[in-house]
């Protein structure tokens, strides 16, 4: 409101008829008596108007009556829908939904086959550019002209919509981020909507008129490989030239043209791959920062595994090697146990004997109340291990001796020589060493020999042990022969001393 001319200056207040939304209700509460009437006159005047709006009461009735249920029939009680039938049907509703939507799209959708570069459609947009271009001309257009233009115009349209709405790189789309702007539904060319019982005519009729042209020109032989190369054949015909600035045919194109076209689309690839190669150098580094973890735990992992696997590979070696073996000793235990069992009687008849001989042996110790001597000192060790022991021998060894040690001695008796001859005595001394030597072979223990492979029986000791028996022989002869003094006495003492020997001690 105006101040007054004599007040001060002061804020004004609010309006109060404007006051509607009762902000400024504590300023107003000196007002006077008739700004409120005023304010109460308006409210009326408001409410008024909004009743006189309404429309006029219709005084109509309707009854219903339920029917009465029969007796068989049982009242239908509602039960609340479980969550998991409910997403189920859901998903049908949504699954029957898109399968609807998916038999309106084009055969390339449905089937998802490979749609055409974007170079097809520069080159429809060109032939129906040409084809306007033409219409100036005097010369009309024929039918089979018109029908191939509308083909192009339907044509391009329907791939415009499709590369507007599925693009050919949806699925990389789906990578970027939420707030990515999408294309305005005003960029996405309309087409028109058919029903189903339209599109299954042009289908027939699509059908009808393709069979035709097989027929026509002459491919109704021809395999679908044959179709596909012919339509690949015209993929890679496509070329993008420069000088152009549009794609074309290069069938039809120059050789420089060619070129030109080649180094362009060289470039091109050049440029991608550089771009790829930085793009995977930096995926590259991601991935390394996110794996190296698990590339050091796998190769620890994957010794460890290594050693364990030769581990088996030995193992299962062994277990062939044993089961072969148990298999060969499964077979020759039989043979053995057959063989044990034909030793067991021959060794109880042994035995039998040998008891039989001990008997008889201790019946006769028994008869006689003597021992020999040969018993007697059978366990008694001499001085020297290899040294003489007392043994007699039998009487016609005792016999061979003293014919030899006679013979010598009588033989220089008669010679009376008393000089040293070296070879009257060494060829005493050797024939006395002979009969050593088979005397020290007749009692030495028997070996067992050993089989070879070839089943023949070999005997490794034998040179030894005859070797030590010629050294115990010469040196007990050349001993005897070394006590003994010069002279007659040398072969009597001689003789006789190896007669001793070689009659009484082994």
């Amino acid at each position: 409101m105006t101040p007054s001319k004599d007040g001060f200056g002061m804020t004004p207040k609010a309006t109060p008829i404007r006051d509607e939304l009762h902000i400024n209700e504590d300023m107003d509460l000196h007002d006077s008596a008739k700004l409120e009437q005023r304010r109460q006159a308006d409210l009326r005047r408001n409410l008024r108007s909004g009743l006189t709006g309404l429309p006029q009461p219709k005084n109509e009735y309707q009854i219903a009556v339920q029917a009465p249920p029969e007796d068989n029939e049982e009242p239908e009680e509602k039960i609340e829908e479980d969550m998991s039938d409910r997403l189920a049907r859901e998903r049908a509703e949504e699954e029957a939904r898109q399968q609807a939507l998916l038999k309106k799209r084009s055969k390339v959708l449905q089937r998802e086959l490979p749609r055409p570069p974007a170079a097809s459609l520069e080159l429809i947009r060109d032939s129906l550019m040409r084809a306007d271009g033409d219409k100036s001309t005097f010369v009309p257009p024929t039918s089979i002209e018109q029908a191939g233009e509308m083909i192009r115009k339907e044509l391009l349209s329907l791939l415009e919509h499709d590369n507007a709405k599925y693009p050919l790189d949806e699925k990389a789309n789906k990578g970027k981020k939420k707030g990515a702007k999408r294309p305005a539904n005003g960029s996405i060319p309309n087409i028109e909507d058919f029903e189903e019982d339209e599109m299954k005519e042009a289908d027939s009729l699509i059908e009808e008129e393709a069979e035709f042209l097989c027929v026509a020109m002459g491919h109704e032989n021809e395999s679908l490989d044959d179709f596909v190369e012919a339509h690949n054949t015209c993929l890679n015909d496509l070329m993008y030239f420069t000088a152009r600035n549009a794609y074309g045919l290069s069938s039809l194109a120059g050789n420089m043209e060619k070129v030109a076209a080649l180094e362009t689309e060289f470039d091109n690839v050049k440029k991608k791959l550089d771009n790829d190669k930085s793009k995977a150098e930096g995926m590259e580094k991601k991935f390394n920062v996110l794996t190296q973890g698990y590339e050091r735990r796998a190769a620890t992992f994957w010794h460890r595994i290594d050693s364990t696997f030769k581990q088996m590979d030995t193992a299962g070696t062994e277990l062939g090697c044993f089961q072969a073996l148990q298999k060969q000793e499964q077979l020759a235990a039989s043979h053995r146990i057959n063989g044990l069992w034909e030793e067991v009687p021959k060794q109880k008849e042994l035995e039998q004997t040998l008891q039989r001989c001990y008997g008889n042996l201790i019946a006769e110790l028994e008869q006689t109340g003597m021992v020999s001597k040969d018993v007697k000192y059978a366990d008694k060790q001499p001085i020297v291990p290899w040294g003489p022991r007392f043994t007699k021998s039998s009487v016609q060894d005792s016999r061979i001796n003293l014919a030899i040690s006679a013979v010598f001695t009588a033989w220089i008796a008669i010679k009376c020589d008393a000089e040293y001859k070296p070879l009257q005595f060494l060829a005493f001394a050797f024939a006395f060493v002979y009969r050593i030597f088979e005397k020290l072979k007749a009692f030495e223990p028997p070996v067992s020999p050993t089989v070879t492979e070839e089943g023949e029986f070999e005997d490794n000791g034998r040179g030894l042990r005859m070797g030590k028996r010629l050294l115990r022989s010469l040196a007990l002869v050349f001993g005897c022969i070394a006590v003994s003094s010069l002279e007659l006495i040398i072969t009597t003492a001689s003789a006789v001393s190896l007669y001793i020997m070689a009659s009484y001690y082994r």
